[in-house]
């Protein structure tokens, strides 16, 4: 922690108050508080909340208040307690900080030895001394302390007692994420608890806007609000991560909406890899390491639910059950501990709770998104999840996923072959489950695939195998039965299948004698009613699950099953349905349920009994012998005319629910006197009364009141204890009075279909007293009437005995489909009616129909539409159609789609339609969407499972790789690799433990000779193994077992013994493996020293300067005399510093490569006679370095600023005099420090230089010293690293100065003043070209023109000879390795993951410019980057590449006109730098030199070969090789046979070098995954193409290849398949024909780039149609006229099949027929299209062009395009290039006219041949203008008015028009850069 601060929190006592949002409303209540002199007794007040919300930032605030500083309160005190606390260094520091005196000391301590100063008195002291002291110094004073960050009752219970009570109007704050820690210290009063809350969405926005904009308006571009939403939707609120990422992007240098959006996508990501950012978990994951043990896998767990998902309290700790995550211990039951965890989570702020009951319990939570990412990130370090959201991520092979999440959008795992055998539990979120056979997994103790709505059978064997299983969870699925094979959970304990369409459980469910929750019945939920619309028949025997305590809802149709469940005697839950709505209930079953009630009265607890039948339940209740008076919630909807007699018994009932109960008034007032109800519900016809008062009397706890369509009226006094009022189905005819007259009234909803009654509740509730909240949603929806045909097909099936039908919409005008489940109807009676008939053709008239009463009152002849997807019982013998004949209204309640209840009703006169009398029949659908459209769906939500950045967890990348393909092959493998298995497992074993050593040894330095030998050693190892296996996969596999097939038995006759060879030989190798680890530990054991590891620290500068005088200090000290090219930046820089019109502080960075002259820059500018002077009244001068201190930094910052003793003693609170300032500044911690610093120069105007800083951590850690005034302060900040700059200079971009290499002239200039004498320093003639050639390889880099300016003046005699050798053998002088160390340090300061990819920059040449897309190609092939975390690989490698550059690695030499960087070089001294440690490391081999000796015994596995080299030696040996590349006319190898390991060939440019290859060249590389042999002489491709199984990247454009073999299907792995030769005409890519491709592309199913081909056929085009995963495609059509048609009409099928794929789409049509009317047939657009070149007659675009919402690239040519389709193109917001080619616009003579509108975001703009004009403020963004074939006919007007250009590019055939261009761009507002180019 040295190299930060102790503390990360430290930040947040030091923010500025503009920083500060949506803090002032509870600042000055809390000062409030504190200063509120009605309170004068010793008062504490806590801030409690989740971490990251500003508890510490806000009590800061209070605390520096000048109303608290000045003179209000004695002593103040801020004591940062933390969860590691030390109570008696806490002590100490309170006593300080109150300034205790010395005497006070010694009398408590009772010591008088004047010569012992106060902190040797103190450390003498016991607890109970320092106590006492405290309390002695403190009674009778008024003070105020702050306790800040307690993380337990025992740290404030430790402090409390050493603060004296009285009536002073003390104060302590304390800041806590406990709520416990909280109640503790507010106990004696609870009102002083504020709880900190989270921002609004438009606090958030304000805080972000300040983080990220500039002052004073801090206005965020409308482009960019959108986006800058949704990243803040992440942040929930919470200011820390507000602040942030803010501060993130506010350090970026363009705001621009692409790299928005990648933050938004990739948050997790740059959390893990972001120093800024990471700064978010490492104040999170605070709360994880508070934890005790047995709540960590609690809080795990919560990984596996999705962002925002809403978790339920109940289903989380069943799970928790079910897993053995949670047992009940020392006598409680495990749901008493259950519980006690999840409230402990609740406390601790780590769940959020979003809903609770009636009693305040919470019901369910969420888990805040970034809590849920540091959730995740631990869960995949300690395995104990696997979690699969949307992004593609598969779990390493021999990991052992015990815990499975699979979120609906995942691409899932279950195509694979991944090993689920060791897992545990299973949990699906979304719409369908991957998977459903789980036979194999037999550990399994959990499965929950609730919301699974496309999950419709399950295999009959499904659960035959688990016998472990506890939890099952179906709820809510498409399921219709239950497999016989459920009888097989012998230990399930769970079973919900609510929401399902099971209506009959299986016989062998009896089997289940573990069984404790048996959940079931499908329900409609209308407000707070249920309404089931069928009940659960269970089989005979259920008296055998005698550990049943939840059973419901299930039908009682027969006196026998009453029976049973009366055996059931621990029953605490019962919900069941009794008889019909046709028939009484019989004798029998009255008697009976009296019996089961009596039975189960000391086991229930909860009881809904619903009534089907029309018989009276009252007789059957009063009759029970012994009633359940334990009951807590009960639930009734039968006629009951009374409440039974021991209703008035029920002492512990806390929840009433009345439905159709017809009682009198009379039972009102029994209710009233239940004095534990908390919440009653009187549904429909609950009181067959006029009117209900409600008086003063009873009612006492009731706190929810709701009432359904009754008139009510509460008196004076009545209910006062009600806070929620919901009225529902209220009409003009239903009265209420008296609501003023509930005065603890919160709540008040009204549900009415009549505008009038909701206008009156309103009214009352606005004039209440208490102000409660109205929620007034309208019953019925009085929006337009919508018109639309509903048609429904009916078509009957044949008769069986439950037949039911489900009736859907989705919207208004969409075509409804009927599917078949099985279900039955109850429902509710409070939806409302709109009037139609629908007609049969039969002449049977269908009505809808709910419960009964009610509607019968209403009459027949409505079509009731409801807020929920319903299903029905359709009772009919014939085929039907029905047509909804007119318009209807429809209606949405609660957000939900309507749906069509609807019911057979008998003719005129017939009276009651008896279904006994029909058959019954089964409607099915011609298509079934009931998984679309029966349920709305509430789970999808995208997640993002931000994750660790893991490429490579070791020192080289290889090491993790071989581990895992050893734990492959042993589980895939396992048959062939018998006899040899413990080998595997010991070897990976030793492995793992050697990476995590090494691991550790890559972040120290210092490494002596031995230690560095044995990490080689290590590294060859892994190599070999992973060689080994690679070498067996090859043998084993080269051969198709397609061709297997084919050949026959004897073929697999042959395989088998190729498989016993190969197995011998792997077996072989195994061993030899295994003896050399063991020999290698042990010799490293023999000859290490005890702790070595400990001795070799982290490299600092301290480190540097013990072994070297450190090469950096020579910029502190360079004579003026020797810079060069430094005046005009200098006097620049001098004057940002300098500048009055600037009052603020202000900071500015200088940023660039190593090496190029940074600090001594800083320094010229520090010690400039103009900074000296008395500018500035404090000045110092900081070296940073990569490993800081930072303590010591500040002690060295108090130092140089002159800090007095007393200032220092000032803070401290110590006035010992016998101390000197540095024992005081000893003593201090961070915060006193900086408290320190920014007190002394507070109003001050200073200078402090920052140099070398490596982090925006060190950034941050060091800004909060820096007081913010307008006395002109600065502040230089000097870094390698951009996004420091960014940051440092966050709030004014315009001072971030790029330091640059110097030019060719002033590197000469610098160079002969090193060199040569003063003071004209001559070079010798003979010399100058040797020395320009020399200075080739510094680059402009100042550091390296010095040192070798220096090793030549240093020679005695200056001869050309000399000269000459130098650049030979420059790697072997002694100076150089002074550029190295300096240089180094970047390489040095590369996260693990970086090292690798920074080092395979070392195979290409010097001065090549490297392809962005090329190299990260390059990493992915040979596994350098790996996708990780969730993260695509090529993401994560752009993120690589992106790093490089930031860190001055990488030079960007090429941008896009989006400003992405597209192809860069690596600076030939940084070259050396690589080549060198490639070499050490074997990295790589270089072959770059005439004569180049390569050792015998060296294992080549890269092989870069350079034009220059004479070749490899004869013999050697290249069997280990992994990836040849090659540059130049030369090719080292065009036969591969020989190289079985190759993963990469990279012979591109080999143009006369390469113009044929081996027939079987390819025919042994299994591993091969990238070849490119691009801009080769090339005319085929050998058959041997087909063997490359694993090939992913091909690219043959440039060469002479015209068509492909028919092997070339083979390739079913490769992704990227570029073709085309085309010649280039200025910025105009010329294709030729394109590619003939064989027939059966098809089967290359992961293809995502392909192009150019050729379509010549209909065949080919259905074929490419059914690529779906295609990203990219160029095509080009060529075909007969007679297949015009056809070939036509296919183009529009292709887009409409690839339309949610295509991203890029290139078309070349070279035919006469017009494209238009084939692009306006497309059905399904590709909308998602980023980039569209066409080349063909179209004559107008396509309608669906200007719905083009992404397109970035638009090229056309020969399109012939009118006027009119410019006013689309101007409407393209997100069109950022557009090329308008040659005959792109068929306009004659007209200009192209550019006015203000439209194209706001338009950069680049190419014209060829054509006039145009621009008028004044047209395209105030574009940038690029390019003018191509301009003749002397093609005028251009207003360019001028182009403000905003920066380059012009003009080709054209005439000089004056060349001349003329070139003027206009030399007089332009902006000087644009001019590049004209004369057409010969």
């Amino acid at each position: 922690m040295a190299d930060r601060y102790s503390d990360p929190r430290i930040i947040g006592h030091f923010v500025e108050e503009a920083q500060l949002v949506g803090i002032k409303q509870s600042r000055d209540m809390l000062i409030e508080w504190v200063m509120d002199e009605k309170f004068l007794e010793l008062t504490v007040i806590s801030l409690v909340g989740f971490g990251g919300l500003g508890k510490t930032t806000l009590a800061k605030t209070i605390y520096d208040n000048p109303i608290i500083v000045g003179g209000h309160f004695q002593y103040r005190a801020w004591i940062t307690v933390s969860q590691n606390y030390n109570i008696k260094e806490l002590l100490k520091k309170i006593i300080r900080q109150i300034s205790v005196s010395k005497q006070q000391v010694r009398d408590v301590l009772g010591c008088q030895d004047a010569s012992m100063n106060t902190e040797h008195l103190l450390n003498m002291m016991d607890d109970s001394q320092l106590v006492q002291t405290i309390k002695g110094h403190l009674c009778g004073k008024r003070y105020l302390l702050v306790f800040d960050d307690v993380w337990s009752t025992e740290a404030w219970e430790s402090l409390s007692i050493a603060l004296p009570q009285g009536k002073e109007g003390s104060r302590v704050i304390v800041t806590t994420r406990i709520e416990k820690v909280a109640n503790t210290s507010c106990f004696r009063n609870r009102q002083f608890i504020f709880k900190v809350s989270p921002l609004s969405p438009e606090l958030s926005w304000e805080l972000f806007c300040r983080r990220v904009f500039e002052a004073p308006d801090y206005n965020c571009p409308p482009e960019l609000k959108n986006i800058g939403r949704e990243i803040l939707q992440k942040c929930n609120g919470l200011p820390l991560a507000i602040v942030t990422i803010g501060g993130l992007l506010a350090s970026k240098p363009d705001k621009n909406l692409e790299e928005w959006k990648d933050l938004r996508d990739h948050l997790g990501l740059e959390k893990e890899t972001n120093d800024m950012l990471s700064k978010i978990n490492q104040i999170l994951v605070l709360s994880y390491n508070d934890l005790p043990y047995y709540l960590k896998p609690c809080f795990l767990f919560l990984g596996i639910f999705p962002e925002d998902y809403e978790i339920r309290q109940k289903q989380l700790m069943r799970w928790w059950i079910a897993e053995g995550i949670v047992m009940g211990i020392g006598g409680f039951s495990t749901e008493k501990v259950v519980e006690r965890c999840f409230k402990e989570l609740v406390s601790r702020s780590l769940v959020q709770p979003s809903e609770f009951d009636k009693s305040g319990i919470v019901k369910s939570c969420r888990v805040h998104d970034m809590m849920l990412d540091v959730i995740i990130s631990i869960s995949r370090k300690e395995n104990f999840m696997v979690l699969l959201n949307e992004q593609p991520n598969i779990p390493p092979r021999h990991q052992k996923i015990r815990r499975l999440s699979w979120h609906g959008k995942s691409s899932g795992l279950m195509s694979t072959d991944i090993d689920l055998h060791h897992l545990r539990s299973f949990t699906a979120f979304g719409e369908d489950v991957p998977l459903k056979d789980y036979r194999k997994q037999r550990l399994l103790r959990a499965i929950d695939l609730e919301g699974c709505r496309k999950l419709k059978d399950l295999h009959p064997k499904s659960f035959s195998k688990l016998c472990l299983l506890k939890y099952l969870s179906l709820r809510n699925t498409g399921l219709v039965e239950l497999p016989d094979s459920i009888g097989n959970l012998q230990n399930l304990e769970f079973l919900d299948i609510r929401g399902t369409f099971i209506g009959k459980l299986p016989n062998t469910i009896v089997q289940l004698k573990k069984l404790v929750h048996l959940l079931a019945g499908h329900y409609l939920k209308l407000y707070s009613v249920k309404a089931y619309d069928f009940v659960l028949k269970v089989p005979k025997g259920i008296r055998r699950l005698k550990k049943l305590r939840k059973l419901g809802m299930v039908r009682a149709d027969n006196v026998q099953l009453l029976q049973e469940i009366d055996e059931l005697v621990d029953l605490q839950k019962l919900a069941i349905c009794f008889g019909s709505y046709y028939q009484d209930l019989a004798r029998g079953m009255l008697e009976e349920i009296s019996a089961l009630l009596s039975k189960l009265n000391g086991s229930l607890r909860s009881l809904i009994i619903l009534n089907s039948g029309k018989g009276n339940l009252k007789k059957a209740l009063d009759e029970v012998a012994s009633p359940p008076l334990l009951l807590c919630k009960l639930k009734i909807n039968a006629k009951l005319g009374g409440l039974p007699a021991w209703f008035a018994s029920l002492k512990q009932v806390v929840q009433i629910n009345l439905r159709g109960t017809e009682l009198q008034l009379q039972d009102l007032q029994v209710l009233r006197n239940l004095h534990s109800l908390v919440k009653l519900v009187l549904g429909m016809d609950a009181f067959d009364s006029q009117e209900l008062v409600f008086d003063q009397g009873g009612f006492t706890h009731l706190k929810f009141l709701e009432i359904h369509t009754q008139n009510v009226s509460f008196e004076e006094g009545a209910v006062q204890s009600l806070e929620i009022l919901k009225m529902i189905s209220f009409t003009d005819q239903d009265r209420f009075y008296g609501i003023e007259h509930l005065h603890g009234l919160k709540e008040v909803h009204i549900h009415s279909d009549s505008e009038y009654i909701i206008e009156m509740v309103k009214n009352i509730a606005a004039n209440h007293s208490n102000r409660p909240k109205c929620f007034a949603p309208s019953q019925i929806c009085d929006g337009n009437l919508h018109r639309s045909i509903l048609k429904l097909r009916l078509n009957l099936g044949r008769s069986l005995n439950d037949p039911f039908v489900t009736c859907s919409t989705t919207t208004v005008a969409t075509a409804i489909s009927i599917s078949s489940v099985n279900t039955f109807i109850d429902v509710s009676a409070n939806a409302s009616f709109t009037k139609h008939t629908l007609r049969l053709n039969s002449g049977q008239t269908f009505l809808c129909y709910s419960s009964r009463s009610r509607w019968e009152k209403k009459g027949w002849g409505d079509l009731l539409l409801l807020a929920h997807p319903l299903h029905l019982r359709l009772l009919s013998s014939h085929d039907c159609r029905v047509t909804v004949l007119d318009d209807f209204k429809y209606n949405s309640i609660d957000g939900e789609l309507v749906g069509l209840i609807l019911i057979p009703i008998p003719k005129h006169g017939e009276g009651v339609f008896d279904s006994s009398s029909h058959k019954r029949h089964v409607i099915k659908a011609g298509k079934d969407l009931s998984s679309e459209l029966l349920f709305p769906n509430h789970r999808r939500t995208e997640i993002c499972s931000m994750a660790t950045m893991m490429a490579m967890k070791v020192v080289d990348f290889s090491f993790q790789s071989v581990a895992g393909k050893l734990e492959r092959m042993v589980e895939e493998e396992a048959a062939l690799l018998a006899g040899v298995e413990d080998d595997v497992r010991y070897i990976v074993a030793e492995l793992k433990s050697i990476i995590a050593f090494l691991t550790d040894m890559s972040t120290r330095r210092n490494l002596d000779e031995r230690m560095q030998n044995w990490v080689r050693e290590v590294r060859e190892v892994a190599y070999d193994a992973e060689d080994s296996i690679d070498e067996f996969e090859c043998r084993l596999r080269s051969t198709p077992y397609d061709e297997l097939r084919v050949k026959g038995l004897f073929m697999c006759f042959c395989r088998c013994l190729k498989s016993l060879k190969a197995r011998h030989s792997v077996a072989s190798e195994l061993k030899k493996l295994k003896i050399e680890v063991e020999e290698i530990r042990k010799r490293h054991d023999r000859y290490s020293h005890p702790n070595e590891a400990a001795s070799y620290g982290t490299a600092t500068s301290l480190d540097m300067a013990d072994r070297y005088s450190d090469p950096r200090i020579i910029g502190h000290f360079v004579e003026e005399a020797q810079l060069v090219g430094i005046n005009q930046s200098r006097d620049m820089l001098i004057k940002w510093v300098m500048d009055e019109n600037y009052p603020e502080l202000t900071t500015i960075s200088l940023v660039g490569f190593g090496g190029l002259g940074k600090t001594t820059l800083a320094k010229t500018i520090y010690d400039d006679p103009s900074t000296v002077g008395g500018h500035f009244q404090s000045r110092a001068w900081i070296a940073v370095s990569q490993n800081y201190n930072i303590k010591e930094l500040l002690k060295k910052i108090i130092r140089q600023i002159s800090v007095s003793e007393q200032q220092v003693r000032d803070v401290l609170g110590c006035q010992d005099a016998s101390m000197n300032t540095e024992h005081l500044l000893n003593m201090m911690d961070d915060s006193q420090l900086v408290q320190t610093i920014r007190g002394h120069l507070r109003g001050k105007r200073y200078f402090i230089v920052f140099d070398d800083v490596w982090s925006t951590e060190a950034w941050e850690s060091l800004r909060i010293i820096l007081p913010p005034g307008k006395e002109g302060s600065r502040v230089i900040v000097t870094t390698r690293i951009e996004e420091v700059a960014n940051t440092s200079c966050s709030l004014n971009r315009q001072f971030i100065f790029k330091v640059s290499p110097l030019s060719p002239e002033l590197s000469w200039e610098l160079f002969r003043r090193r060199v040569f004498e003063a003071p004209v320093y001559n070079c010798p003639p003979e010399l100058e070209n040797i020395g320009r050639e020399i200075l080739q390889k510094c680059d402009g880099l100042p550091l390296a023109i010095v040192t070798i300016g220096g090793l030549l003046a240093s020679k005695p005699d200056k001869n050309l000879e000399e000269w000459k050798d130098l650049p030979n053998h420059l790697g072997l002088e002694k100076e150089i390795t002074k550029i190295n160390q300096i240089l180094i340090l970047s390489y040095n300061d590369l996260p693990y993951y970086l090292k690798p990819c920074f080092l395979f920059l070392g195979i290409f040449p010097e001065d090549y410019e490297i392809s962005r897309k090329h190299l990260m190609r390059r990493w992915i092939a040979e596994g350098i980057v790996s996708g990780v975390g969730g993260f695509p690989v090529e993401k994560v490698a752009e993120h690589c590449f992106n790093q490089l550059v930031s860190r001055s690695l990488l030079q960007p030499s090429k941008f896009n006109y989006n400003g992405i960087v597209k192809s860069c070089c690596v600076h030939d001294m940084m070259l050396d730098v690589i080549i060198s440690i490639s070499r050490k490391e074997n990295f790589m081999v270089l072959l770059n030199e005439p004569t180049m000796n390569l050792p015998r015994h060296q294992k080549i596995r890269r092989l870069s070969h350079h034009e220059e080299s004479s070749g490899l030696v004869p013999n050697t040996d290249l069997s280990h090789l992994r990836s040849f590349t090659a540059f130049g006319e030369h090719v080292l190898l065009k036969d591969y046979r020989k190289q079985r390991l190759l993963r990469a060939i990279d012979v591109e440019g080999q143009s006369q070098g390469l113009l044929d290859l081996h027939p079987k060249s390819f025919s042994k590389l299994f591993l091969l995954k990238y070849l490119s042999l691009r801009n080769t002489g090339l005319y085929e491709l050998p058959d041997s193409i087909g063997d490359l199984q694993n090939l992913e990247f091909l690219d043959i454009r440039g060469t002479c290849i015209r068509q492909l073999p028919n092997s070339f299907v083979k390739l079913q792995k490769l992704v990227h398949m570029l073709t085309g030769a085309y010649f280039k005409v200025s910025s105009l890519k010329l294709y030729e024909l394109g590619l003939f491709v064989p027939k059966g592309i098809r089967r290359l199913k992961k293809l995502r780039k392909l192009g150019m081909v050729r379509a010549y056929n209909v065949q080919l085009l259905q074929e490419i149609g059914e690529l779906v995963d295609l990203q990219k495609l160029a095509i080009c059509f060529k075909y007969h006229q007679d297949r015009a048609r056809g070939m036509l009409e296919e183009i529009s099928a292709l887009l409409s099949k690839l339309n949610s794929s295509l991203r890029s789409l290139i078309i070349l049509h070279l035919e006469n027929d017009n494209l238009k009317k084939t692009l306006d047939e497309v059905a399904s657009p590709p909308l998602l299209l980023c980039k569209f070149k066409i080349d063909g007659k179209l004559g107008g675009l396509p309608a669906w062009f200007a719905s083009l919402n992404q397109v970035v690239e638009i090229n056309l040519q020969r399109t012939g395009l009118h006027l009119q389709d410019l006013q689309v193109l101007r409407n393209l917001h997100t069109l950022v290039k557009l090329v308008l080619g040659a005959g792109s616009f068929d306009i004659n003579d007209e200009d192209f006219v550019f006015d203000q509108v439209g194209f706001t975001h338009l950069k680049f703009l190419e014209i060829h041949r054509q006039s145009v004009s621009f008028e004044e403020g047209a395209i105030q963004s574009l940038e690029i203008l390019k003018m191509i074939d301009f003749t002397a006919t093609c005028g251009f007007n207003g360019i001028e008015h182009l403000h905003g250009l920066k380059e012009v590019h003009i080709h054209s055939w005439y000089e004056d028009t060349i001349e003329m261009v070139k003027n206009i761009a030399a007089n332009h507002s902006n000087r644009p850069k001019c590049f004209a180019t004369l057409i010969q």
